[in-house]
C-alpha cells in the first residue's frame, strides 16, 4: 500500500515537513521515541556535514601541494635572477 501510494504520501509529507523548522521537528520525533536530528560520525564524533567539508578538501589536498611545489619553485628562480 506505501508502494502505491508512494507519491502522494512523498507530497503530503513534504507539505508537513514545510510547516516548522528542523529543530522543532527533532524535538517532536525524539519526544516520541523516534530518533532525529543531526547525524554524526567518526572518531571523535563530529557532524557529519562537516566530515564531508573536510574530505572534500582533503581530496584537493594533492593538487594543492603541487601547485605550492611549483609555486616555491617559482619564487626560487626569481630569487636567483636578482
Amino acid at each position: 500500500l506505501r508502494k502505491t501510494n508512494r507519491e502522494l504520501l512523498k507530497t503530503k509529507l513534504e507539505s508537513e515537513l514545510k510547516n516548522n523548522d528542523a529543530k522543532f521537528w527533532s524535538e517532536l520525533f525524539n519526544k516520541a521515541g523516534v530518533p532525529a536530528g543531526e547525524v554524526y560520525w567518526g572518531t571523535p564524533a563530529r557532524p557529519l556535514k562537516d566530515i564531508k567539508v573536510q574530505q572534500a578538501y582533503v581530496k584537493r589536498l594533492p593538487k594543492i601541494v603541487e601547485e605550492v611545489k611549483r609555486l616555491r619553485e617559482e619564487i626560487e628562480k626569481l630569487k636567483e635572477g636578482r
